[in-house]
């Protein structure tokens, strides 16, 4: 898809612009591995609302950094990325899905929609695959869901999945590229 709404360039990064997207460099394991790159694209295309941006980056970074374990948020990350084909959001959170120690071929399996998991991270991408088609979750996966996570953590996936449709809104519509410094990834499964 044609970029219908680019990211700022470098050279328009001055004074608000910049000082918004120098709070992007939070902490945290996704943080700091982007710590020395430029502003993610996604980043430098939402600054263009510069009042938007601002709680939407504080409410990613928590997500970020919430309750959740990282393997666990990256599964749920990548699955609402394949249910809503967004190369964006797999390319990027197919590194951080590897660094949370997600294998290669659990992710591959991931995006076909397989895999032998753990009883709750297969009760995890059924919440996600639920919530992409229904906007709920049924009864009997919330009670598997239950049996292993907190209500906050419950809370915290349900508002993860939302989250993460709405970039993948964003990144889709506005034909956001993958920042060109990314190691290759596979493709985005069809």
């Amino acid at each position: 898809m044609t970029e219908r709404i680019p990211p700022i360039p470098p050279h328009e990064r001055v004074g608000e612009i910049a000082e918004l997207l120098g709070t992007c460099q939070g902490e945290g394991a996704l943080q700091a591995a982007y710590r020395d790159r430029p502003p993610l694209n996604v980043q430098a295309t939402l600054v263009r609302n510069p009042a938007l941006f601002r709680p939407c980056t504080a409410y990613a970074q928590y997500l970020t950094n919430g309750l959740l374990s990282a393997r666990d948020r990256e599964l749920a990350v990548l699955r609402t990325a394949v249910r809503c084909r967004s190369p964006y959001e797999w390319a990027h959170h197919y590194q951080a899905a590897i660094a949370a120690g997600v294998s290669a071929a659990e992710v591959d399996d991931l995006g076909k929609g397989i895999g032998d998991w753990d009883p709750h991270e297969q009760a995890l991408l059924d919440a996600v695959d639920q919530l992409h088609t229904a906007s709920t979750i049924t009864d009997e996966t919330w009670r598997l869901l239950h049996a292993h996570y907190s209500e906050a953590e419950l809370i915290e996936l349900v508002m993860l999945v939302g989250q993460y449709h709405a970039v993948a809104y964003l990144l889709n519509t506005m034909g956001t590229q993958a920042d060109e410094w990314l190691p290759p990834t596979p493709p985005l499964p069809s």
